[in-house]
């Protein structure tokens, strides 16, 4: 396919990666519909990772814009996005989940980014309004902006929302395909880029993502704080988002409130202590606990704290098992 050569319109290959999610596809692409009627230039790929349902099919067939692209097998994530690449058109390729809808203004705001020729690399954020309802929806995007780096640049490529021109992904090579599922291969996939390119971070260009809910989401931290630790040992870097010096403290903190909570009824001098760790806990961790009672109220608050110290224990357990246990098999 020839691409448009109106100066007016920036040529983009949207990518979404899709499995068994048709419904959540729909928003996404009922979020995108205004932008494909005002730059005929851009392009829509959605891969279909082998989907067991044909959800996917029913979303698709109601957009004209999109190209359906469908693996013969289930593969991941990685390489559902390797796929979307080497089949775009465009020069500049965005990276977008499907679990999630985009801001109204937020490809337009891209185009205009990436007019700079300077800019290689953009990594996006995500909205405080969360795309599904629920308590524990809200606490992820409210936690998720507590993070936010407040300098120009990022450590991390998010797969998520992210941006690059596609001579930059070629050289780069690809996301690591043996990282089954979303997990880390997006940081890792960062951190080969951040040694070649600066990584632009833009955190007024926003998707609303339908968040998992508790069980599945403190399943996914584990699993993937075990890999990401795993390539902790490689890179002996931390990021300057979500996985940062101050985050990984204030994990450890609240399991050692949760582990000193028991020894309050051995006297004064260990119920003195957990108070001390429960205080210090709170006062490390304030610019997000402070950001939560703002959004949403102090009970909510208090919900977050409880929220919060579980995915302590979760985090540190995965954790002390990917600082002492080797990367699988088949991840580079």
């Amino acid at each position: 396919m020839n691409q448009p050569n109106n100066p007016d319109h920036i040529p983009l290959s949207i990518i979404s990666p899709v499995h068994n999610n048709g419904g959540e596809l729909e928003g996404l692409l009922n979020s995108l519909k205004d932008d494909f009627k005002r730059n005929p230039s851009l392009e829509m790929i959605v891969v279909d990772d082998c989907s067991s349902d044909d959800s996917v099919a029913r979303a698709v067939e109601k957009f004209s814009f999109v190209k359906l692209i469908r693996l013969e097998r289930n593969r991941g994530a990685a390489a559902a996005r390797n796929a979307g690449a080497r089949a775009a058109s465009r020069d500049i390729l965005v990276f977008i989940d499907s679990d999630v809808q985009a801001e109204n203004d937020a490809i337009q705001r891209i185009e205009d980014a990436m007019r700079d020729k300077f800019i290689k690399v953009m990594a996006c954020n995500k909205s405080k309004i969360p795309a599904n309802k629920g308590i524990f929806p809200s606490y992820r995007a409210i936690m998720h902006n507590s993070w936010v780096p407040k300098g120009k640049y990022a450590t991390f490529f998010t797969g998520a929302f992210g941006v690059m021109r596609k001579e930059v992904f070629d050289e780069i090579g690809g996301f690591d395909e043996g990282y089954r599922g979303a997990s880390v291969e997006d940081f890792e996939f960062g951190h080969r880029l951040a040694q070649k390119y600066q990584i632009y971070f833009f955190k007024d260009i926003l998707i609303r993502v339908n968040w998992n809910l508790f069980k599945k989401t403190m399943k996914n931290h584990y699993q993937r704080t075990v890999l990401w630790m795993q390539l902790f040992k490689k890179r002996k870097k931390f990021d300057n988002f979500c996985a940062t010096p101050s985050q990984g403290t204030g994990y450890i903190l609240g399991f050692l409130v949760l582990v000193s909570f028991p020894l309050i009824f051995l006297g004064p001098r260990f119920a003195l202590l957990s108070l001390a760790l429960t205080l210090i806990y709170l006062s490390f961790n304030r610019r997000f606990f402070v950001l939560t009672a703002k959004e949403k109220g102090l009970v909510f608050m208090l919900i977050a704290i409880g929220i919060h110290l579980s995915e302590s224990l979760v985090v540190t357990a995965g954790s002390i098992k990917g600082l002492f246990t080797a990367k699988p098999e088949g991840i580079l």
